[in-house]
C-alpha cells in the first residue's frame, strides 16, 4: 500500500503501518501534495501526532500549516452553511446538509478528521428554483443556468453556486446524474432526518442509511478515480454502529443500486485494506452483478464525455414519453442562454 493510502487508513484497525522511519524529502513532498489533493491533512496530523508516522519537524510544520489551512477554510464554509440553512429554513424550504460536514460530524471520532471543501445541500426538486432564488438573494449566484426551464427539479442532480469569495455551495435535487437521478426516490430522503451540531447550530442531515447510501454513490460514480477520504467515507458509514443494513439493502433494491453498493465497498476495502468485515462488506463480497448493472455502471466510467454517456443512459431511465421526450430535447438543444453560457465546453451546464 502506497503513503496516500496508509494515511487515508490510518486509524481503522488490522491496516497496515507506515514506514518506521521518517519520509525521505521528495517523497515527504509528493505525500503532501497528495494528501491536499485527496483532504486527508487531518488523518495525516493525527498519525504524527500518535507517532504513528515518524516525521522530522520541518515535516510536521508543513503538515501542521497545511492542517490548518484546511480547518480555517472548513470553519467558513460552515458559517456559510449555517447562514445558507438559516434562510432556507425561513423560506419554508426543506433541506439536509450532506456529505463533508455530515460526514465529519458523524461518522468520525473528531470533525477535524475529515475536511472539505465546500458546503452540499439537498432540497426538493419541487423547491429548487425557490432555494436557488433564496441563495442568489444573499449574493450566492449560480454561474450557469439550467438546460432549459425546469429540468432541474425533474431531472437533474442539482447546481453549484458561488459566493462572491468563490466559496462553492453545491445545490442537490438528489445524489448523482444519469440514470440513477431517476431511479432514486429523491423525495423519500426527508422522511427522516438526524440532527448535528455545527457551531452552536443544530443542523439536519439524512438518516444513517441514506448517508451511507449517498457516500456508496460519491465514491462509485462521482469520479474515475475517487478522493481517498471518500473511500474513507465509505468504510466510516458501513462500520457505523447505527446502521440497519436491511433497511439500507431495501432502499438500494427499490433504487436499482446494489451494484453502486457493491462497487464502492469493493473500490475502498481494496485501497485501504481495513481488517473490519462488518455485514455491509460481507454482503458486498458476494454480490454478482447483473449484465444490465455492468452496462448502466459503464455510463459512469467513461473517461472522456462522461456527461453524454449519462445522458444517454438516463434517457432510458426516464419514465413516460413526454418526459422522455423533454429530457432528450433539453440535452440535445439546450436553451440560448445555456447554449452561451457553455460556449467550447466539452460538456452541458446545469449539473445532469
Amino acid at each position: 500500500m502506497n503513503l496516500p493510502n496508509l494515511v487515508a487508513a490510518h486509524g481503522l484497525p488490522g491496516t497496515r503501518p507506515f514506514p518506521r522511519t521518517p519520509v525521505a524529502p521528495d517523497d515527504w513532498s509528493d505525500l503532501v501534495q497528495n494528501v491536499a489533493r485527496h483532504r486527508l491533512s487531518g488523518l495525516l496530523v493525527d498519525a504524527l501526532e500518535d507517532g504513528s508516522l515518524p516525521a522530522s519537524r520541518s515535516q510536521i510544520a508543513s503538515a501542521m500549516a497545511l492542517h490548518r489551512e484546511a480547518m480555517s477554510r472548513v470553519l467558513d464554509l460552515d458559517r456559510l452553511a449555517m447562514a445558507v440553512v438559516k434562510h432556507l429554513a425561513e423560506a419554508g424550504i426543506p433541506h439536509r446538509v450532506l456529505k463533508g460536514c455530515a460526514h465529519a460530524h458523524l461518522l468520525y471520532p473528531d470533525p477535524s478528521l475529515r475536511p472539505y471543501v465546500d458546503v452540499d445541500l439537498l432540497v426538493p426538486g419541487e423547491r429548487f428554483g425557490s432555494a436557488v432564488a433564496t441563495l442568489e438573494s444573499l449574493g450566492i449566484t449560480r454561474p450557469h443556468p439550467e438546460l432549459r426551464p425546469g429540468f432541474d427539479r425533474r431531472f437533474g442532480k442539482g447546481a453549484t453556486l458561488r459566493t462572491p469569495n468563490g466559496e462553492a455551495v453545491d445545490l442537490h435535487r438528489t445524489f448523482v446524474a444519469g440514470p440513477y437521478a431517476m431511479w432514486i426516490d429523491a423525495g423519500s430522503l426527508f422522511d427522516q432526518a438526524e440532527p448535528l451540531k455545527v457551531g452552536g447550530s443544530t443542523l439536519f442531515t439524512l438518516a444513517a442509511e441514506e448517508r451511507c447510501l449517498h457516500a456508496c454513490f460519491h465514491a462509485a460514480l462521482s469520479d474515475l478515480e475517487p478522493a481517498l477520504i471518500s473511500l474513507r467515507d465509505v468504510v466510516q458509514a458501513a462500520c457505523d454502529s447505527t446502521l440497519d443494513v436491511d433497511r439500507l439493502l431495501h432502499i438500494g433494491e427499490q433504487w436499482r443500486a446494489h451494484a453502486v453498493i457493491a462497487k464502492a465497498i469493493d473500490l475502498a476495502w481494496s485501497a485501504l485494506e481495513p481488517e473490519a468485515e462488518p455485514p455491509l462488506a460481507l454482503w458486498a463480497r458476494s454480490f454478482e452483478p447483473t449484465a444490465k448493472d455492468v452496462r448502466v455502471l459503464r455510463a459512469y466510467q467513461a473517461r472522456e464525455h462522461r456527461w453524454a454517456h449519462q445522458a444517454v443512459a438516463g434517457i432510458r431511465a426516464v419514465r413516460g414519453i413526454r418526459p422522455k421526450a423533454a429530457y432528450a430535447t433539453a440535452i440535445v438543444l439546450p436553451s440560448r442562454r445555456a447554449m452561451a453560457e457553455r460556449g467550447n465546453r466539452a460538456e452541458p451546464l446545469g449539473g445532469i
